[in-house]
Order: C-alpha cells, then structure tokens, then sequence
C-alpha cells in the first residue's frame, strides 16, 4: 500500500535515499541546493516535503508550496528503479484527494518522447496544460533559467492568472525580489 507522509527533517528519515533520488530526478538547472532543500522542510510553514513509500520502504518524493489559494508541485519522483508500475499515479492521486486547493506543476516542453510521456502521466490524471509563456527563474547564481510549461489540476485558469502566479512563484519558490 502506498502511503504519502509528510517530513519535517529529511535528514532523520532515509537521508540518503532522498538526496539520491532528488539528485538523479532533476537536471541540475531544476534543483535547489539539497543543504538548501533540507533547511526548507525545516524552516519554511509554506513548503512541505512528502516521502512516498510502500510498506515502509521509500519510494519516492514529493515537494509542494501551500499558498492562499493555490498549491505549487515542485519536485515529484518515483525511484527510477521503481517507475511503470503504477506508484507515481498512486502516490499522486492519494496525495490530490488530500488536498483542497488547485495545483500548479511545472513540465519541459514535449520535444522528447520522455516530456510527451510526463504530460500524459499528468494529463490521466486529470490536469490541464497551459500554453503560456512561462520560464523558470534560476534556483542560484550558478544555474540557468529553464523555459518549462505550467500544468493546473483543479479549478484555476491559469491563463488567466499568469502575472499573479508568477509573481508569487518568483517570490516565494525562487527567492527573486518582485515588484
């Protein structure tokens, strides 16, 4: 039975499983620092850091922002080891019907067959991809800045709402001083 449990420390619960599967799941220029993403879980009221696991055995991640009336889904990885067996859909409807508020996830662009299958996944689910202009700002001085796409589950028009949603993102997610 998969599970979706709230952490506070990640370093008193499988430390190394989590750093392993943030630093394997993400490009370099789609990740914070881990030291950075440990003081998060610990520091931040907004930011939550979920470990999926089956039994008791860890099986993935799943990093989210609680705002006024959104939710941000960060990070979210299954052990690649594990992956095709039906625990991120699973683990990502346990954790949906849980929540209140409407989602907004970050995607790359389907120019591979591996980001059209990402969509998809997301897509069965239930969200909706925006075509929107939307880049993700830098995670530190040293990284780049990514041009992704915004997916939304629940209700939110996020067309709509794009300046707003960026504006709390760039803030609150990535530490960018906004006007």
């Amino acid at each position: 039975m998969i599970q979706v449990k709230v952490i506070k420390s990640i370093t008193d619960c499988y430390p190394g499983f989590v750093e392993r599967i943030y630093n394997e799941s993400f490009p370099p220029d789609e990740r914070r620092n881990y030291a950075v993403l440990v003081d998060l879980c610990v520091n931040n009221p907004k930011h939550t850091f979920n470990l999926i696991v089956k039994g008791e055995i860890p099986v993935g991640m799943l990093v989210s922002w609680r705002f006024s009336d959104f939710l941000f889904l960060e990070h979210f990885a299954v052990d690649h080891h594990l992956r095709g067996r039906g625990i991120g859909k699973d683990a990502i409807r346990l954790w949906l019907s849980s929540q209140s508020l409407p989602v907004i996830l970050e995607v790359e662009p389907p120019i591979h067959n591996l980001q059209q299958r990402r969509i998809n996944f997301y897509e069965q689910l239930g969200f909706r991809l925006w075509n929107v202009d939307y880049e993700q700002p830098p995670y530190s001085r040293e990284k780049n800045p990514v041009r992704l796409l915004l997916m939304s589950y629940g209700d939110i028009d996020v067309g709509e709402r794009l300046e707003e949603i960026k504006r709390i993102l760039h803030k609150e997610v990535y530490s960018l001083e906004v006007d």
